[in-house]
């Protein structure tokens, strides 16, 4: 997994390091979703027990929506 993430951010960051916190939430989102060999799930689907599709699913709605 480390080796993993770390790949993500150097491919992400290219030679700006210096942003590297900017690009940590989407290198995230990147690596919960992958479908993963030995799961054959996401990250994500393993905890929350569905797949999002955006980050605009996390958001909650509105009570009167649900």
């Amino acid at each position: 997994m480390n080796r993993t993430l770390s790949t993500m951010l150097r491919a992400a960051l290219k030679k700006n390091i210096k942003i590297w916190e900017e690009c940590l939430p989407h290198v995230e989102f990147g690596y919960n979703r992958s479908l993963h060999s030995t799961t054959k799930m996401c990250p994500f689907e393993i905890v929350y027990g569905f797949i999002h599709r955006a980050p605009i699913d996390l958001i909650p709605l509105p009570y009167s929506e649900k």
